[in-house]
């Protein structure tokens, strides 16, 4: 038995007092108790903890326990021995509707409970054994025992969880909060438990409320951190040796296996777990593929579908949460071509292959170890140093980890200088991560942590280039909309109606009402409630319908904080009018219009009519935004001056760039500029080179990233070395490509209507 788990035995007060006692929220004292004690074993269940529980029943009809006499310890069952926890504990706890006909001795059962732990963790080794009582000590004890169970208790280093009504120090205490709602025998059974409590050591006790707000939701499966150690390089001869802990990291969810259908269960649903991947043969990727297409088949009966969906009512109780009866399969994978006919392929003749366009080029055995990137022995090199205002939370990537020194008195040393100088100065390290031998590396920043606790550096990974998305937005506050004193006194007081550090007046980490390690996942949290729930009734079918209240309140403010802010609120509403825009019914119509179905019976004689005898006006000359370089040399080939045709053009270039999201937008425009150019080169150098002017001239500062691209064409003013017609010379258009007068003036736009237009003439 691994030293780290612990040793539990619940005692569950089931009598008669306790199913008639009303607690303060309505609801019995057995069924709180009950509650609770589920909620035990199923964080036990679903955190997959190797923690052994052993379940007692006081106040039991049956009689079951090695110490029990005709006088002594009856009514007192040893219901489940140490073990893992099951959902069998858990039916047997719910099973109690209401409480027996009899009472039992609390005292009496937390001695079977000792005497029960000291027997079945004999040969075991456990870091904790714990005794939890959940009784509302309604029975008449004796005293006489009491010290000879806590001498008990204290040689074998039992602990005593006691979960129920609040246990009090005093009478005065008691008096003020209860007054005589208690009976004698609870009272004089209460005082007994508080000295069990303070003679103890580790023993606890708390409410049912208290209990409740600690085992209200789900855990997850708790993991020793492993450390991984290397040497963190300065240079090339400042070396420190330190180990990292990871921090943060994504939680993997848990997964389904196939299983096949146990004879004691009766199918409702079932799905086939056939399940077949084909290969588009038209799609472009640059992803690993296979040629073939792949078909996954179960290694089972030939004869017998085997499910991947399973929902089954219980035909025998005794099968209860037990997966001896459940049988794993294996998954055989076909390969065959793609086309008409499919035929079967040997996964010996596959090799693999990547899609480049539409080109599919092969990767052998012999090519893969020549792909692989050599990064070289596992390190944590420090490229360099910089502000910490260099490197904006938005770069933050993937894990976080926490990196000590090695207990070395010169390494600790130095790594306590390293964080001291940095934290004085407000700069982190950007660093290279290579985690093992020809791993790929990472690239991440070391931030200086120093608290009264520990002093350690926190490594946050950073991104490549290719990672970073270039996003261009237009300026957020203009004159236009610019916020008003009032707005803005408004906003800071619904920020500070609204502060999570004001609200937590129990907070003493200074962290405010938020903390991640009392925030669980609202998903995982959902999805253990659902599983519970149809374990525990035997529901056919999942129902999400009804969420747990603890989910709710996970991602829902506190009620007090909106009281807190309504006034705040109120005041945004009657400051910020929002006032609805509904869109043009012409653009929204356009397409539908164009293509709506007739009604009208076609008549033959308007199809005779020639087209060119139809009355039509002249089309002016137009370019529009889908195929702009084309309707560009269209008008050329018209006829239409290069004057007109290149200012056409130029409105479109303006309008595509302001209307630019992102750097690939500007691919189309810079197109067209260049096209403009080339033609202005062989034909007119002045008309390109008066537009250019005005258009930087235009151009606004958020979108100098098209200028830059200009710069890098080389596409500015014509020169005389490019024709003769030009009378700019080589000086003169270098200094015009410099990025040193962009305006911060608006583009002129068309009209939204204009581009559904242009779409629309297109097709």
């Amino acid at each position: 038995m691994a030293r780290s788990a612990e040793a539990i035995v619940i005692v569950l007060d089931v009598g008669q007092s306790v199913g008639r006692e009303i607690s303060l929220n309505g609801e019995t004292f057995l069924h709180n108790a009950q509650l609770c004690a589920t909620k035990i074993i199923q964080k036990k269940i679903f955190t997959r903890s190797k923690d052994e529980i052993g379940l007692i029943l006081l106040g039991s009809e049956d009689t079951n326990n090695p110490l029990a006499n005709d006088e002594n310890y009856n009514n007192i069952e040893i219901r489940h021995q140490l073990q893992c926890a099951n959902w069998r504990m858990v039916q047997t706890i719910s099973s109690f509707k209401k409480g027996t006909s009899v009472d039992g001795d609390w005292l009496d059962a937390l001695i079977v409970a000792a005497d029960f732990m000291r027997t079945a963790s004999e040969g075991k080794k456990f870091k904790e054994r714990k005794i939890v009582i959940l009784t509302n000590f309604k029975s008449d004890v004796s005293d006489d025992e009491v010290n000879f169970v806590i001498e008990a208790l204290q040689t074998e280093k039992i602990q005593v969880i006691v979960i129920g009504p609040q246990v009090y120090k005093s009478q005065t205490q008691e008096m003020e909060l209860d007054g005589d709602l208690k009976s004698q025998d609870q009272k004089q059974g209460e005082a007994l438990m508080a000295k069990i409590i303070d003679s103890v050591e580790g023993s606890v006790l708390c409410s049912f409320e208290d209990a409740m707000y600690s085992l209200m939701y789900f855990g997850t499966k708790k993991v020793r951190p492993t450390p991984w150690s290397t040497t963190m390089e300065i240079g090339s001869k400042v070396k420190i040796p330190i180990t990292a802990y990871k921090k943060i990291s994504e939680v993997q969810r848990l997964t389904a296996n196939d299983v096949v259908i146990p004879s004691k269960l009766k199918t409702m649903s079932t799905l086939s777990s056939q399940d077949s991947v084909s290969q588009d043969p038209d799609a472009k990727s640059a992803e690993l593929v296979n040629a073939v297409s792949q078909n996954e088949t179960v290694s089972q009966d030939p004869d017998a579908k085997s499910p991947e969906l399973i929902n089954a009512a219980l035909e025998d109780e005794d099968d209860f949460g037990d997966s001896k009866n459940l049988e794993y399969v294996a998954k055989d994978r076909i390969y065959t071509t793609i086309g008409d006919e499919a035929t079967p392929v040997d996964i010996n003749e596959l090799i693999e292959g990547y899609m480049f366009g539409e080109t599919l080029v092969p990767v052998t055995e012999d090519d893969k170890p020549e792909l692989v990137y050599e990064s070289g022995p596992k390190c944590l090199s420090v490229l360099g140093f910089t502000d910490k205002g260099n490197v904006p939370l938005y770069y933050f990537k993937g894990e976080c980890h926490q990196i000590f020194p090695q207990k070395e008195e010169n390494s600790m040393r130095a790594f306590a200088a390293l964080i001291q100088a940095m934290h004085s100065k407000d700069m982190v390290a950007i660093v290279r991560k290579v985690y093992r031998m020809n791993s790929a590396p990472l690239i991440g920043a070391l931030f200086p942590m120093i608290t009264p606790e520990l002093q350690c550096f926190i490594l946050v990974e950073l991104p490549f280039s290719e990672s970073v998305k270039t996003l261009l937005f237009p300026p957020l506050v203009i004159d236009k909309n610019k916020p008003t004193e009032k707005q803005l006194n408004a906003v800071d007081q619904l920020i500070l109606s609204m502060n999570l550090m004001e609200l937590d007046d129990d907070n003493e980490t200074g962290e405010g009402a938020y903390d991640p390690h009392n925030t669980p996942d609202p998903y995982e949290q959902h999805f253990h409630s659902l599983v519970a729930k149809k374990v525990l009734n035997g529901e056919l079918y999942i129902s999400g319908s009804d969420i747990d209240e603890a989910v709710i309140r996970l991602l829902t403010p506190k009620e007090e904080m909106l009281n807190k802010a309504k006034p705040a609120v109120e005041k945004i509403k009657e400051l910020f009018t929002l006032t609805k825009i509904t869109p043009k019914e012409g653009a929204r119509n356009a397409a539908a219009d164009i293509f709506k179905p007739d009604t009208k019976p076609l008549d033959i004689v308007d199809v005779k009519v020639p087209l060119a005898s139809m009355d039509s006006k002249p089309t002016p000359p137009h370019i529009g935004t889908v195929r702009p370089d084309k309707d560009f040399i269209s008008l050329l080939n018209q006829g239409v001056s290069l004057n007109e045709a290149c200012s056409l053009l130029d409105q479109v270039i303006r309008d595509m760039v302001h209307k630019a999201f992102d750097a690939d937008d500007f691919k189309k425009p810079l197109k067209c500029l260049l096209l403009m150019r080339k033609k202005c080169v062989d034909s007119d150098p002045t008309v390109y080179n008066d537009k250019i002017t005005i258009f930087k001239k235009d151009l606004p500062a958020e979108k100098v990233g098209f200028w830059q691209l200009i710069v890098n064409e080389e596409a500015g003013l014509i020169t005389t070395s490019e024709s003769h017609l030009s009378t700019i010379h080589i000086e003169e258009a270098q200094k015009f490509l410099q990025v040193n007068d962009v305006n911060d003036v608006m583009l002129p736009t068309q009209d939204v209507d204009e581009d559904i237009d242009d779409l629309i003439n297109q097709m």
